[in-house]
């Protein structure tokens, strides 16, 4: 249990970047086969699965970002613990631009 608090960060970051990533394909993978298939959700049920999708990914999102820091945290090193926190909020919102860009150039070379 050994990591600088900065790689430790990234590791989380790119551990919640891949969760996103995956839910979102998943979810677009499902809404396609549901309108190839001509099904429809009725809306109570719509509404009910994504209540529990959002809970689903918040428990997994905080499990990914906060395991490490709570352990450290456990063990005494607050001050790591601290900085794992902020280095993974601080790789995500780099992730977070750098998609954002990488993206937007995408679409407006598609232009």
């Amino acid at each position: 249990m050994r990591h600088s608090p900065k790689f430790a960060g990234f590791l989380g970051a790119l551990g919640l970047a891949l969760y996103v990533t995956f839910f979102a394909i998943a979810a677009q993978s499902f809404i396609l086969w549901l309108k190839s298939q001509a099904l429809g959700i009725p809306p109570m049920l719509a509404m009910a699965l994504f209540l529990l999708a959002f809970v689903f990914s918040a428990l997994v999102s905080a499990a990914l970002a906060f395991t490490y820091p709570v352990l450290l945290f456990i063990h005494g090193k607050m001050r790591e613990a601290l900085q794992t926190v902020f280095w993974t909020i601080a790789w995500l919102a780099l992730l977070f631009f750098l998609v954002l860009i990488g993206g937007t150039a995408f679409l407006l070379s598609r232009l």
